[in-house]
């Protein structure tokens, strides 16, 4: 860190662009062979964006979040999270995407002249249940101990990722992909933090992520007693989120977060 700041001196830049250069001096100092790099906000503006084409890029699940910044529709959004792509790479595309996402990173693969995976839970025939989702990939059965069906979805994506990252050249074996899948952990994102009673942990705060929340709870603690501790941050729609998940509630309890 103070190496960074020294070589930026007098510039203004922000805290997210400073921790972005650290992290690229840690990765370059450490050699490592890939990068799993996730953008902070948007993509076509954003500081990670600078790196040259990666093997793969990936967008997942577009919702309407950060609208002041990134635009009030999703596909304005979309174009905006299109900004990763780049020629000489591969894009992969989650599936489940609201109406006019699919076509607006499409017609930036073909501009660009790169391909573009669609990515389709039902090919790899995902299911989700009370405890996480299972696909069949190659032939194997892959667990995925992450709560919700949208998680179908996600692993669907890290799937065609991996068929993408082996097209670009780079060998990665089978049972690593079974090993990853089997023991990821997403703290926070639908997070079971204890049984008897079940505390469920969440930092839905947009209407994608909300509606997915109150859809699990609806199918899987039907008939059960829900106690709902909730708080936003004054820029989301707590509105919507107290329309979608309030009903739910036998007791709902509203508190400021810090």
């Amino acid at each position: 860190a103070s190496r960074v700041r020294e070589a930026v001196g007098e510039l203004p830049v922000t805290e997210f662009e400073l921790v972005t250069a650290i992290g690229f001096l840690w990765f370059q100092e450490q050699g490592c062979d890939v990068v799993v790099l996730e953008v902070g906000l948007g993509g076509r503006f954003d500081a990670t964006n600078i790196i040259p084409p990666p093997r793969c890029a990936v967008i997942t699940s577009i919702s309407l979040d950060h609208t002041q910044v990134l635009g009030d529709t999703v596909e304005q959004i979309a174009a905006e999270k299109a900004g990763i792509l780049k020629p000489g790479s591969r894009a992969v595309l989650s599936g489940a995407q609201p109406s006019g996402v699919e076509a607006v990173v499409a017609d930036r693969c073909r501009a660009l002249g790169i391909p573009l995976t669609c990515s389709d839970a039902a090919g790899y025939r995902a299911r989700e249940d009370e405890d996480g989702v299972t696909l069949r990939w190659r032939d194997r059965t892959l667990s995925v101990p992450l709560l919700g069906r949208c998680q179908m979805y996600n692993a669907a994506a890290a799937l065609d990722a991996v068929e993408a990252l082996e097209l670009s050249g780079l060998a990665i074996p089978e049972e690593a992909v079974e090993a990853g899948l089997r023991r990821v952990r997403w703290p926070g994102r639908m997070e079971r933090l204890q049984t008897g009673p079940d505390i469920l942990l969440d930092c839905a705060h947009n209407p994608g992520g909300l509606s997915l929340l109150a859809q699990w709870v609806a199918e899987h603690w039907r008939g059960r007693r829900v106690f709902l501790v909730m708080g936003m941050l004054a820029d989301k729609d707590h509105r919507q989120g107290i329309r979608l998940l309030a009903e739910l509630a036998f007791r709902f309890y509203a508190v400021p977060p810090p």
